[in-house]
């Protein structure tokens, strides 16, 4: 079984290393492609240009999973691997 070519975006906030969706806002049965990114909302900054930049805490974690999964909870742990240095150019 592979990843429908087209899904939900959905955008969550992280709170305290947990976030989550209403049930009707979650996805419906079946195999997803899951990209996980996150961004520090305190260490964005403006260039001189105006342009607001956000600085990512990881590279982008993907995998699949299969919903719905056991008792409606998604556990994931980004590896460290995927953290990014926490310094700005």
């Amino acid at each position: 079984m592979s990843a429908p070519k087209e899904s939900p975006i959905v955008y969550l906030a992280i709170e305290k290393g947990t976030f989550s969706a209403p049930a009707h806002d979650g996805p419906g049965r079946g195999r997803y492609s899951v990209v996980l990114a996150g961004w520090d909302p305190e260490r964005e900054y403006v260039d001189d240009d105006g342009v607001t930049h956000s600085v990512p805490l990881f590279e982008d974690y993907r995998f699949e999973v299969d919903f719905p999964v056991p008792n409606h909870i998604l556990e994931v742990t980004v590896p460290e691997s995927q953290a990014k240095a926490r310094t700005r150019k």
